[in-house]
């Protein structure tokens, strides 16, 4: 069952946690996010991403490396599961606003009761920031209810927490035009234990303890296939992104012994034929960029759009590659 609505706050001696979290990250902000897509008139307001999910290869971020990088964010998130129970962290950010950038009513994560059904598990957690907040400012955190009434709502004080249901309609009100602070919230999705991915979960348990490029194999891995997610490439593509190397390159001396018909089974017949040709390729760049192997153009430029992430995920500086390769995705962007 998901818990009802509830609050809870930190005691002061978390401060300088909330101080770092503040400089750390309320300070590098973007405009444009936005509370609801599917209305018009939201113009968006601030928000950094910290840690991001994956809609097709959910895992719990408690769990990954990356919060590891996170202190501040791994303090706060063990604080609150020791309120909220086991849960997966699906996600973190900071939105913040400002006079004039409104918030609209919406739900989060619809996407997972969708995929899981009516009963799985996920809530938002809103822990707000700001030192001092005058009443006059406004900015209320609202809860509304099936009837359409306000049914919780809270001003954004120092050290709060608010945790719900994340299917509720809920938005943050304008701050007030005499509201000098820029409004700032740390925000935590949790979903349910069952909505953990499988083929995530077999390349964490492989790649964890490895290294690559100075972090784990798997962060390299992972985040590999979220670039191609977020470049919209079709899901078997990203599959076969979480497993490009997993047998082993030439450029990445890799000896996992992991068998191809698991890998098959895993992802599927195409996406592991994708992984395999990726690991096999001897001087890969060039050889995908002459098709030296006569691969026919659609499993080509599949191969393509994983060595592009494969590159940006690690920071490539050769700035001409990756020219070569946008130009050439570009010729073959039909056949995505």
């Amino acid at each position: 069952m998901i818990n009802q609505t509830r609050l809870f706050q930190f005691d002061d001696s978390l401060n300088h946690v909330m101080d770092s979290i503040r400089n750390n990250y309320a300070k590098k902000l973007t405009y444009g996010w936005k509370s609801n897509l599917t209305k018009t008139y939201d113009h968006g307001h601030w928000n950094n991403r910290i840690l991001m999910n994956s809609v097709n290869y959910i895992y719990d971020h408690g769990k990954m490396p990356f919060i590891d990088k996170l202190p501040d964010i791994k303090m706060i998130w063990d604080i609150i599961k020791q309120e909220i129970g086991d849960r997966c962290l699906l996600k973190v950010y900071v939105n913040g606003y400002t006079y004039g950038t409104d918030a609209y009513l919406h739900t989060d994560d619809s996407w997972i009761t969708k995929h899981y059904g009516k009963n799985s598990v996920s809530e938002t957690i809103i822990v707000y920031l700001n030192e001092e907040w005058d009443p006059d400012w406004a900015g209320e955190t609202v809860i509304v209810n099936d009837e359409n009434e306000i049914e919780f709502s809270i001003l954004p004080k120092k050290n709060k927490v608010l945790v719900f249901d994340s299917n509720k309609l809920h938005a943050a009100r304008p701050v007030s035009r005499s509201c000098p602070e820029l409004r700032t919230v740390l925000v935590l999705k949790t979903v349910d234990e069952k909505c953990m991915n499988k083929e995530v979960d077999f390349i964490y348990n492989q790649t964890l303890k490895e290294s690559h490029s100075g972090r784990t194999f798997f962060e390299h891995l992972y985040r590999t296939c979220l670039i191609l997610e977020e470049s919209k490439e079709r899901k078997d593509v990203c599959s076969a992104g979480l497993f490009h190397s997993i047998y082993g390159t030439e450029y990445y001396d890799y000896d996992s012994k992991v068998e191809r018909k698991t890998v098959e089974k895993l992802i599927g017949k195409y996406a592991e034929n994708l992984v395999y040709e990726f690991c096999t390729l001897e001087n890969r760049f060039d050889s995908l960029m002459n098709n030296t192997k006569n691969y026919k153009q659609s499993v080509r430029r599949d191969l393509l759009a994983i060595e592009y992430a494969n590159l940006i995920e690690q920071k490539s500086n050769s700035k001409e590659k990756l020219e070569q390769l946008e130009n050439e995705l570009l010729k073959l962007k039909d056949l995505k």
